[in-house]
C-alpha cells in the first residue's frame, strides 16, 4: 500500500511504538476513532542554544567581518514531541486543515502576505527575502524625496501566547461549521489535545522506569504497554498539564497550521491597511516585515501593535529593528545608524544594506559552529571504532558542509543554499556579497580536521615501533620523547605556573625520521602538529619541526 506524505515513522523514543502505514491509515481515516482517541502526554525537553554573533569591524572606511563572539545568555527553547500514533494523527489533520486554509486564502487579499508553512506558493526563504529586498529598492526609486522605513517585528513567545477562545473561533471559520463555538467532534478532540495539552519531562522518566540514560538509544519505547504507563508514569504523578487559557506546544506538526489560522484576521487587516497606506506587509510565522514612508511610520507602528494586542500578542522589544533607506544620487543609501554603524535590513537569514545582499552574521556563524561540532563528533567516532581518519568521515563532512555535496549525492546543504541565493540575487539585479562571505569555508573545514598547532618542547630522544598491532595490522610509527612542563591551571584565573618537568611522548610522521636523527638531544624544538587517529585515540601527530627563532 502506497504511503501518504503526512505519514512518518520516527526514530524517537516515546510511550508507544511505530506502526505500519496500513494500520495507521485505517485508524486516522475514521473520524469516530479520532473523536474518542486518548492522546498520550507530550514528552518535553529543554533545548539550550548557545548564540554566537559575528561582529563587524570598521577597517579603512569599510565594514568587514570581525571576531565570533558568544552571547552571555544561551537561548532556552521548550520542545515537545508527540507519540508515534498521535504524531501521525496531527500530521493527517494538519494536511486537511492546510488544504482548507489554502482554499480560504484564494478568495482573500492576504494570500501573498502570509509566507510561512504554505504549500501553494512554491517559494523558498531565498525567494521571500529577495521579494522583500526588491520591494525596498522599488519603494526608494518610486519615492526619491522620502525616506523608506523597514520595520522587523518578532512576536514574544508566539506559540505560548495563542488564546484558546480566539483559536477555536478561527478554526470554526476555516472549517465553515456555521457555529463559531462548536467544532466537529474529531477536530474538537484534536483542539483539546493541543490546548489542554499534558506533558512529561524527559529526564524525569528515567529513574521511575529504571532506564540508564547511557543505554536509552537501545530502547524502542519508554513503556512496554498501557498498563506500565499507568503504573509507572501516571501513578508517580509525572504528568503535568496546561491549566492556562492560552498556549499550544511547540514541536507538534499541527502547531504551525494552528498559528497561521490564528493570525487570519490580523493578516486580512494589515494587508488591507498596507494597500491604503502605500506600504508593504509580510509575515513569516512570528516574524513581521513592514515597509512604509517615514512620515507615516509612527502611526503604522501603533496600528500594528494595537492589532496584535487584540489577539493577546506582544511584540518582543529586544528583537524589534528599524532600518531606513533613501535614494540619493542614483543610489540607495542606508541612513539608519546604531552605535556608529549602519543597521541593515535582516530578514529570513539574509541582510540588505541598500547596496548589497549578505548572509546574516548569525546565520553564517551558526554554520561554522555546526561544522566544527560535527567534525569533532566524527573524530571521536573514528577513535572509538579504532580506524584511521580519512575515508571514514571526510566524505560525510564534504556532503554536509562543502560545495562538493552536489557531486557526491543528490542533496543540498548550507553552502549550496548560499550559492543558489547568490545567483538569484544577482539575476534580480541586486549586488551580492554571499559568495565572498563563504569563500573560506573549504580552508576552514581542513583546519578543523587537522587542528594545526605549533608547540615548543624540549626533546630528549625518539623511538620507532614496527610490527603488528593486536588486530594484526602492520604498524610503523615514531614516538618523540619530550619533557613537558608540569603545571597547575586554574580555570577561573587562567594562569599557569611551571613547577617541574614530566616525561611525555608524541607521535611523529615516519617521513621525518632522517630529520630526527640529525638533532642532537636534548634540544629545544618547535613542533608543527595535527590531530590524527592512532590506535583508537585522537592524538596530536608531528608533521614538521624547526629550531626556535632566537629571541631579540
Amino acid at each position: 500500500m502506497e504511503t501518504k506524505p503526512w505519514f512518518k515513522q520516527s526514530k524517537i523514543i516515546h510511550f508507544d511504538r511505530n506502526r505500519p502505514f496500513k494500520d495507521v491509515w485505517e485508524y486516522v481515516s475514521n473520524p469516530e476513532n479520532i473523536a474518542s482517541h486518548a492522546f498520550y502526554p507530550f514528552i518535553r525537553f529543554s533545548l539550550r542554544v548557545k548564540i554566537y554573533e559575528q561582529k563587524r569591524e570598521q577597517k579603512q572606511g569599510k565594514q568587514k567581518q570581525g571576531k565570533l563572539v558568544r552571547l552571555e545568555k544561551p537561548k532556552k527553547r521548550e520542545i515537545s514531541y508527540a507519540s508515534h500514533l498521535d504524531s501521525n494523527i496531527f500530521s493527517f489533520y494538519a494536511e486537511k486543515l492546510t488544504d482548507k486554509y489554502e482554499n480560504l486564502l484564494k478568495n482573500e487579499n492576504c494570500g501573498q502576505s502570509v509566507i510561512a508553512y504554505r504549500k501553494d506558493l512554491g517559494k523558498s526563504n531565498v525567494d521571500f527575502a529577495l521579494d522583500a529586498f526588491v520591494k525596498v529598492k522599488k519603494f526608494c526609486e518610486a519615492n526619491q524625496q522620502d525616506c523608506i522605513v523597514a520595520i522587523c517585528y518578532d512576536i514574544k513567545d508566539f506559540y505560548g501566547s495563542l488564546d484558546h477562545k480566539i483559536l477555536k473561533e478561527k478554526l470554526c471559520e476555516v472549517l465553515q461549521t456555521g457555529n463559531p463555538a462548536q467544532l466537529p467532534k474529531d477536530y474538537f478532540n484534536i483542539y483539546k489535545a493541543m490546548t489542554k495539552f499534558s506533558w512529561v519531562e524527559k529526564d524525569a522518566l528515567l529513574e521511575p522506569l529504571g532506564i540508564n540514560k547511557k543505554w536509552l538509544s537501545a530502547r524502542d519505547c519508554f513503556c512496554q504497554n498501557a498498563k506500565e504507563f499507568r503504573e509507572k508514569v501516571r501513578a508517580n504523578q509525572l504528568i503535568q498539564s496546561n491549566k492556562q487559557c492560552y498556549g499550544i506546544p511547540q514541536g507538534s506538526s499541527i502547531s504551525p497550521v494552528f498559528s497561521n489560522i490564528y493570525m487570519l484576521s490580523f493578516d486580512r487587516e494589515m494587508t488591507q491597511y498596507a494597500e491604503q497606506r502605500n506600504a508593504f506587509y509580510l509575515r513569516y510565522s512570528d516574524d513581521i516585515l513592514w515597509l512604509c514612508l517615514e512620515n507615516s511610520c509612527a502611526e503604522d507602528k501603533e496600528k500594528i501593535e494595537s492589532e496584535l494586542r487584540e489577539l493577546r500578542l506582544e511584540v518582543n522589544g529586544d528583537k524589534k529593528k528599524e532600518s531606513r533607506f533613501k535614494y540619493d544620487s542614483g543610489k540607495i543609501e542606508n541612513v539608519s545608524m546604531e552605535n556608529g554603524t549602519a543597521v541593515p535590513l535582516e530578514y529570513l537569514g539574509f541582510s540588505f544594506d541598500g547596496k548589497c545582499c549578505f548572509l546574516r552574521n548569525k546565520t553564517l556563524s551558526n554554520y561554522y559552529i555546526k561544522m566544527s561540532g560535527f567534525i569533532t563528533r566524527l573524530k571521536r567516532l573514528a577513535a572509538y571504532s579504532k580506524q584511521d581518519c580519512g575515508e571514514l568521515y571526510v566524505g560525510k563532512i564534504y556532503r554536509g558542509f562543502s560545495h562538493l555535496a552536489k557531486k557526491q549525492a543528490k542533496r543540498t546543504n548550507f553552502i549550496l543554499y548560499a550559492l543558489e541565493a547568490d545567483k538569484k540575487f544577482k539575476e534580480a539585479g541586486l549586488r551580492s556579497g554571499i559568495r565572498h562571505q563563504i569563500r573560506k569555508h573549504w580552508d576552514f573545514i581542513h583546519r578543523q580536521i587537522k587542528k594545526e598547532k605549533r608547540m615548543e618542547v624540549e626533546a630528549v630522544g625518539f623511538s620507532r615501533t614496527e610490527g603488528k598491532n593486536k588486530e594484526g595490522k602492520d604498524v610503523d610509527f615514531i614516538r618523540l620523547h619530550i619533557l613537558r612542563a608540569a603545571s597547575t591551571t586554574s580555570r577561573k584565573e587562567l594562569t599557569t605556573t611551571e613547577v617541574g618537568k614530566i616525561p611525555d611522548s608524541i607521535y611523529v610522521e615516519v617521513k621525518l625520521l632522517d630529520q630526527l636523527k640529525a638533532v642532537s638531544y636534548p634540544s629545544t624544538i618547535v613542533l608543527k602538529t595535527e590531530e590524527k587517529i592512532r590506535e583508537g585515540q585522537i592524538v596530536r601527530e608531528v608533521t614538521g619541526f624547526e629550531q626556535p627563532k632566537p629571541k631579540k
